[in-house]
């Protein structure tokens, strides 16, 4: 008789997620659905280990940042995936405990470290959290992070429906969201064409809706048409996965936009709209957010 096959093993973060093995040879770990949750519930959040203001600048000075850590903080680092060639992990054995610890904070290795498990577009900067250092990318994600200055925490939050065992992603334009490179997603791959095609549409209705600013006394006809693009710009994001806080001040800009028409039924709603969307991306536990 079979035996049956052994549950994968993980590392809990919270009641929601877990850290766990991909099945994929290409990926390393992951993160994981406990459970199912719902779209718009923060999933997790975290303090970083650091924060800096992009991570060029982070891999710059990893070096030496990481010698004004806490032991344990610095362990969490040195730990992370630094590429599938990286030999630190198979040293073991006391006879190498040196060679291992001088090679866990060579250069090379740390600056690696930070490519791979630092998130940059977050809110502001770029960040390396323990937990978020193992979520992976996709082109059409399940989540959204973003890192708050005030709070200092990093919030993960559900942009759908995500069910258990499902693995937890967030985009690659989470990184760059005006990146023009083909790089990040493969050109033959329909989801990629389609991100492309938004982004073009995000750039157009930007240059449109700037253009209508230009203009010192628009009349009513002109508002209306801006708040269409607007309303087309938010449309894009959305279907592109960003919700982000450009979405929620384009959605403000909105409500002042009816504003301007008297039509104040249709100011509120929008108002309300975009407090819903900002706090899906900085958290209920943000000042802003509460009563």
């Amino acid at each position: 008789m079979e035996r049956p096959p052994e549950p994968p093993r993980e590392h809990p973060v919270n009641a929601n997620v877990a850290i766990r093995a991909c099945s994929s040879p290409e990926r390393s770990l992951g993160l994981f659905a406990s459970q199912r949750m719902t779209k718009g519930l923060k999933i997790m959040s975290e303090e970083p280990l650091l924060i800096d203001e992009s991570r060029q600048d982070m891999i710059a000075t990893i070096d030496q940042d990481i010698l004004a850590l806490s032991p344990a903080a610095k362990a969490l680092i040195t730990r992370m995936y630094a590429g599938p060639l990286d030999i630190v992990p198979v040293l073991t054995g006391q006879h190498v405990r040196e060679q291992r610890e001088q090679l866990a904070v060579a250069s090379a290795r740390l600056q690696q470290i930070v490519r791979l498990n630092s998130v940059e577009g977050a809110g502001t900067g770029c960040i390396l959290s323990p937990a978020l250092s193992s979520i992976n990318r996709e082109c059409i994600p399940n989540a959204f992070a973003y890192y708050n200055w005030e709070t200092g925490l990093v919030t993960l939050h559900a942009l759908r429906d995500i069910q258990r065992d499902e693995e937890v992603t967030i985009s690659y334009l989470q990184d760059d969201v005006y990146y023009d490179s083909n790089e990040l997603c493969s050109p033959d791959n329909e989801a990629h064409a389609s991100s492309e095609h938004r982004r073009s549409q995000m750039k157009v209705l930007r240059d449109e809706i700037a253009e209508h600013y230009r203009s010192i006394s628009p009349t009513r006809d002109e508002t209306m048409a801006a708040i269409a693009k607007v309303r087309d710009l938010i449309g894009v994001l959305k279907e592109e996965g960003l919700f982000c806080l450009e979405m929620a001040l384009r959605i403000m800009e909105q409500s002042r936009l009816h504003g301007l028409l008297g039509d104040r039924e249709g100011a509120e709603i929008a108002s309300r709209r975009s407090m819903i969307v900002q706090r899906l991306c900085i958290g209920f536990e943000h000042p802003s957010c509460r009563q």
